[in-house]
């Protein structure tokens, strides 16, 4: 997601702000690979909403350029026209490396701690404001003692 011509594409779109604020952090620590530094800000993001402590372990390495990434439509889109279009795009999207639908919600479900902003999605406001991915697909019972964020919360927004 760092070089062309994956920071370019548009399920990657919003990324770059993120990028620029890990810049300072890298700034400071070089030696600090950026697959690490996109890894520990999850894992941060998610302690400090609240969530588990999760473990993490340093020593990803980089890849020195955009060559080797992978073709364009591996990720999901946001928006195919209706809620059961995006539903089935997504399990495309996922059921060809292995997924569940458990698993898809846990891992797009990120999205609830963040905003659909106009210039990267063209869509504006909450997640959670719009139609449940996970309630439509499935739901998840996770007990995660003292997470603060009900997990009913952690889906991503489809908009019908």
């Amino acid at each position: 997601m760092r070089f062309d011509p994956e920071s370019k594409w548009g399920a990657n779109a919003g990324l770059g702000k993120a990028r620029d604020a890990l810049e300072p952090i890298k700034a400071k620590f070089p030696l600090l690979s950026y697959a690490d530094l996109y890894a520990v800000a999850g894992v941060t993001a998610i302690e400090e909403s609240g969530g588990p402590s999760i473990p993490f372990r340093f020593g990803r390495i980089d890849d020195v350029n955009g060559e080797n990434s992978p073709p364009d439509g591996r990720l999901p889109d946001a928006d195919k026209g209706g809620s059961q279009r995006t539903i089935a795009h997504i399990r495309d999207i996922f059921y060809r490396i292995g997924m569940n639908d458990q698993e898809i919600v846990a891992l797009i479900g990120a999205h609830a701690l963040g905003r659909c902003h106009t210039d990267a999605s063209g869509y504006w406001g909450k997640f959670n404001s719009v139609v449940l991915f996970a309630e439509s697909i499935c739901t998840i019972d996770v007990d995660i003692p003292d997470f603060k964020m009900p997990l009913c919360t952690l889906k991503i927004g489809i908009i019908d």
